[in-house]
């Protein structure tokens, strides 16, 4: 045999060995020849959860009976912390099985998740289960990064009615249940991995009727709509005989002041009312029902149901599993293990400009760093009162040491730029995150003496949704009480320029800038009021120039001033600006947008039509992109796509018009259509 023939059928016996391996892997998975002889794998992540509240957890045994059930039937860890009272950092942790020092993602909004991060999602996939992620409210689009891995990411919102709205919040949980299972159906026998978040019990509180009217607290018929859209998840799969041989997983993100401590929401405090979350194991038969006492972490979630599945773990995906301990096999929190839980909330420092809080949990007690720093007992001490620090040296200085050993070990500079629009900075706003940010820059005091500086902009950011004038009066009250919180100043000015109130938005923006003066957000904020409205342009561009002198990189700042000199006849260096923003940030949709303006400026009709495309891929609501996009399309003959394009600006009542000629055009196109 020549040395040739030898090549050629040495590789058609690779590729037939090959091939019989996929067979053998796709064999196996369709009858679920993993750890536990499952086929469907289904996380639930409860968003603002507080495990209190749950009759499982001690809580009104009437309030969650579908997640009682799972408790009783399955696996109950005693005392799940999360790692960020926060949601997009909590859910990263979920994800990743790392602390939020190791991913990067710290707070919501400004950072999304970076992609060297280990993914369950990407573990899953590359075992073969199809994956699809359906989640319910804005900290967790696509954009923040943690669709990879997943083959459908739903990150669809609703309008106060239900309808899909780009602009839309979150949606509601049954929404969400219901194209999560048309995922399901679509899947057939694959086997499946399942991510459903049900943001629902976030404020506000407005859970649907007949559980508005059945229960006094509000917080509590959220809960219950909740726990109704387990149930009909659970039910739903076990339509389609996905349920018997199914790994099911729930667990919190974080919880909800409810106004221990003075915090009634979340995100800044690490006091249990907002760290402490269920987290709930069951896998019908394989499984046994045992309540596991000790701490652990949000983090340990990925590595302990790969565990339980006998699937490798990525590289990186440092936290502990307790994936034994599941199964009965030892090896618990309260077995003599001191694996540490560590916490953190980067909130007051980065939206407040106060001081950092974080913290660690080990052996029963729990340290919480701060100016003034705390220690607790918590089994003995459920709503912390008794602070020990002082009583009680010697331990915490133990813990202070382990703290500080688990950050020094597990930091990473990981933490992508979000690169955030002001649609989408205004969406988080509403949801009571409430500002650009201090960014570190302020007062660092401690967290409990900012308090009520926090809740006021939280109450004012919660009822800009309905009532902006109402909004607006108690920040100018809050104002005139703390005149140097520039956060509130800041966020101020933002209703008021909502408003159309300039002038005195851009006053507010000043003062806030003057409080605040290594915050480039603000001069970009004012420049935005000087240029857009005022028409003021000189004083605009200062104000960009000096935002990029404190961050060259800063996103806003550049294509602020792209728009203000194409506003200006100025195409080549605009579109030298949008050019550089896209070059590192290709889905900033105002960038895509500006530089098609300047293409069709210089006759490049084809290279703006897929600017536009791609803003609209990424904002399928933009009502200019929209509108761009039909005489782009007329101009390159696409009129059927022109038409299409046409019938999804008019669906969000715009209606706009174009020039005589691109009017022709589509009634052409119109009449032949019929």
């Amino acid at each position: 045999m020549t040395r040739a023939a030898g090549r050629v059928r040495a590789a058609v016996l690779v590729g037939l060995v090959l091939a019989g391996a996929a067979a053998v892997l796709a064999w196996r998975l369709t009858r679920g020849s993993n750890g536990l002889g499952v086929r469907t794998v289904v996380l639930v992540t409860l968003d603002t959860t507080r495990a209190d509240r749950l009759g499982a957890y001690g809580g009104d045994s009437t309030l969650t009976p579908r997640l009682d059930r799972l408790a009783e039937e399955g696996v109950r860890f005693e005392r799940c912390l999360t790692t960020a009272p926060i949601t997009l950092p909590a859910h990263a942790s979920i994800l990743s099985g790392l602390d939020p020092i190791a991913h990067g993602a710290r707070v919501n909004g400004a950072y999304a998740f970076d992609p060297a991060n280990p993914s369950l999602a990407v573990a899953m996939q590359e075992a073969g289960f199809r994956t699809g992620a359906f989640v319910s409210a804005f900290p967790l689009d696509q954009r923040f990064g943690l669709d990879r891995g997943f083959d459908a990411y739903d990150d669809e919102r609703h309008d106060v009615e239900g309808r899909p709205d780009a602009d839309g919040l979150e949606r509601r949980g049954e929404a969400t249940v219901e194209a999560a299972l048309e995922f399901v159906d679509e899947v057939g026998s694959t086997p499946l991995f399942l991510w459903v978040h049900l943001f629902d019990p976030h404020a506000p509180y407005e859970a649907p009727a007949p559980f508005s009217k059945e229960r006094d607290d509000p917080y509590d018929a959220e809960l219950a709509y909740t726990d109704h859209c387990v149930g009909q998840l659970l039910d739903g799969l076990a339509a389609r005989e996905r349920l018997a041989d199914a790994l099911v997983v729930v667990v919190g993100d974080h919880g909800e002041g409810l106004g221990d401590h003075g915090e009634s929401t979340h995100t800044i405090f690490c006091y249990d009312s907002t760290l402490h979350v269920p987290w709930l194991v069951w896998a019908k038969d394989r499984l046994a029902p045992r309540s596991i006492p000790g701490t652990v972490s949000v983090s340990a979630v990925a590595p302990t149901m790969l565990d339980l599945l006998d699937l490798e773990r990525p590289p990186g995906m440092t936290s502990r599993s307790w994936a034994a301990a599941a199964r009965g096999a030892g090896g618990g929190p309260r077995g003599g293990d001191t694996t540490p839980a560590y916490f953190e909330s980067k909130a007051p420092e980065f939206y407040y400009g106060f001081a950092p809080l974080s913290g660690i949990e080990a052996g029963g007690a729990k340290l919480i760093v701060a100016p003034r720093p705390e220690l607790y007992r918590p089994e003995v001490d459920p709503g912390e009162v008794r602070n020990l620090f002082d009583d009680e040296p010697a331990l915490a200085a133990a813990l202070k040491k382990l703290h500080d050993d688990h950050v020094r070990r597990n930091s990473t500079s990981r933490g992508a730029d979000a690169a955030l629009s002001e649609r989408a900075e205004a969406q988080l706003r509403e949801l009571g995150y409430v500002s650009a940010g201090g960014r570190g820059e302020g007062d660092g005091r401690d967290p409990k003496d900012g308090i009520r500086v926090v809740e006021a902009l939280q109450e004012a950011a919660l009822r800009s949704r309905d009532d902006v004038p109402g909004a607006i009066a108690r920040l100018e009250a809050l104002v005139r009480e703390e005149p140097e919180v520039a956060e509130a100043l800041e966020v101020l000015g933002d209703l008021l320029a909502g408003a159309g109130r300039y002038e005195e938005a851009r006053e507010r923006y000043g003062r806030a800038r003057e409080l605040r003066p290594r915050n480039p957000e603000l001069y970009v904020k004012e420049g935005q009021v000087l240029g857009d409205a005022l028409g003021r342009a000189d004083e605009a561009e200062s104000r960009y120039r000096a935002a990029l002198e404190i961050d060259p990189t800063h996103v806003r700042a550049r294509v602020q001033l792209g728009l203000l000199f194409l506003r200006s006849d100025r195409v080549p260096a605009a579109k030298r600006r949008f050019d550089d923003v896209l070059e590192r940030h290709p889905d900033v949709v105002a960038a895509r947008i500006g530089r098609a303006e300047c293409l069709l400026r210089e006759g490049n009709v084809r290279l703006a039509d897929q600017d536009l495309r791609h803003a609209l891929g990424v904002d399928a609501t933009h009502p200019h992109a929209l509108w761009r996009v039909v005489e782009t399309c007329v101009r390159l003959r696409n009129l059927e796509d022109a038409l299409a394009f046409e019938e999804r600006l008019r669906a969000l009542g715009d209606e706009r018009g174009w020039g005589p000629e691109v009017e022709r055009e589509l009634d052409e196109a119109r009449v032949s259509r019929q």
